[in-house]
């Protein structure tokens, strides 16, 4: 998953246009860094690349509604980063069903109301996941997606950078 993010994030222009922040979930929600984390830095995205590549994968539980909520608070806020002129999008990634918490539906409506633009992409082809569930954490439920492994992602990756950016937000 870490080869996607990064291979999805090499192209961009963090100088003016990209911020990028990460949320990683588990039992605990962390934020790994915020939109403004790298702004001022020599060379933005190479930080944010390093910052990526040790990222952590946690096992365990899927606290979705901490994430969403998190994400909501801290993350799309202008003391961190935010923008008010830039449309905001959230990407969730996940292999698992919401578990921890409270129901992440309401916090995903929270952000789709202050305009965050949420996409899902589901990990795994069991029952883990309960895919009406994301279908209503989403934007619009063609913008969820279901692969097989996480290393479907990596053939994958055009097609959702080209999904993201011509999408009219």
């Amino acid at each position: 998953m870490l080869t996607f993010v990064s291979d999805s994030l090499k192209d961009g222009d963090f100088r003016s246009i990209l911020r990028v922040s990460a949320i990683t979930f588990s039992k605990r929600t962390v934020v790994e860094f915020l939109l403004n984390t790298h702004s001022s830095k020599p060379d933005p995205k190479q930080e944010i690349l390093n910052n990526i590549a040790e990222l952590v994968y946690t096992k365990g539980v899927t606290n979705t509604s901490g994430a969403l909520r998190v994400a909501s608070e801290t993350l799309f806020q202008e003391r961190n980063g935010d923008r008010e002129a830039v449309q905001n999008m959230a990407v969730i990634i996940t292999d698992g069903n919401s578990n921890v918490d409270r129901d992440p539906i309401q916090d995903a409506n929270k952000l789709k109301a202050d305009g965050v633009y949420i996409v899902g992409i589901l990990i795994g082809t069991d029952k883990s996941i309960n895919e009406d569930e994301m279908k209503a954490i989403v934007s619009d439920p063609a913008e969820l997606t279901r692969l097989k492994s996480y290393d479907d992602l990596i053939p994958f990756r055009e097609t959702i950078l080209k999904r993201m950016c011509t999408r009219k937000l």
